[in-house]
């Protein structure tokens, strides 16, 4: 019998995405739908801190022109709604994470998505104690919030891995190339942020030496914080696409199925 293949024959993959591929891409749905959640989450907290950033530079820009004419139920309703908003954008990150804990096990990243999922929840309440304590003048409080800080950091960590696995499991490898980036890049953003600690440290002690030179450790400070902040956004650009990315990858097998 010949070993050609059968011409009529229905492909069962395509070439570029394998059988088993196919078959995880059935047991994805519930984590693209976390990371659509944690996707949009994110959005709404960007609309939310540019909207505050607007309305204080307006504001600002009112009162520095002598006018009082801003009606304090206008001020009200935009501070609820930008409360509101960074409840619902958490809450529908944290949601989303939840649901990435259906991920299957064998992409090597289920693991990873529930030490992170736990590390937020002792984050969220080691912080609110320490801010307790802290208002009752406890120093215990301090190390509290330090610590669920430490802990909410691993855990960010570990679903940024997260990302890095889902993407070897089912993404292209332009997709696993961005994972990857976002990985190193929120490492040394790390390092930048606590690199950012001490030199204001060492520049707040300079400055109250003798000569003090408050003016250039202000300008150092400045400069430093506004690398800090657009390495920051960068990271976050970064975080979205991958999540858009995921997303389609998904979308793509699923619909090729």
């Amino acid at each position: 019998m010949s070993d050609l293949p059968n011409p009529y024959q229905a492909p069962t993959a395509s070439a570029d995405v394998s059988s088993d591929t196919l078959v995880a891409a059935q047991d994805m749905q519930g984590t693209k739908t976390g990371l659509k959640l944690i996707y949009w989450g994110i959005i709404i907290l960007l609309v939310v801190v540019v909207g505050s950033i607007v309305a204080g530079v307006s504001l600002a820009a009112s009162f520095g022109s002598g006018r009082n004419d801003v009606p304090l139920r206008a001020m009200g309703i935009g501070v609820i709604a930008g409360g509101v908003g960074m409840v619902v954008g958490g809450l529908m990150m944290f949601i989303g994470q939840c649901f990435c804990l259906t991920v299957p096990k064998e992409s090597g990243g289920w693991g990873l998505v529930l030490v992170s999922v736990l590390s937020q929840i002792a984050n969220l309440v080691m912080s609110w104690t320490g801010n307790f304590l802290t208002m009752s003048d406890n120093s215990l409080g301090f190390v509290l919030s330090l610590f669920g800080t430490i802990i909410g950091i691993v855990g960010m960590f570990c679903f940024l891995h997260f990302l890095c696995k889902v993407a070897e499991y089912v993404g292209s490898d332009a997709t696993i190339r961005r994972a990857k980036n976002l990985l190193s890049v929120a490492g040394f953003l790390l390092v930048m942020y606590f690199g950012f600690i001490g030199v204001t440290l060492l520049v707040g002690v300079a400055g109250r030496g003798p000569g003090g030179g408050a003016a250039l450790s202000t300008l150092v400070v400045g400069i430093a914080g506004l690398v800090l902040v657009v390495v920051a956004i960068v990271c976050l650009c970064m975080y979205t696409t991958l999540l858009r990315n995921l997303i389609g990858d998904i979308n793509h097998i699923q619909t090729r199925r």
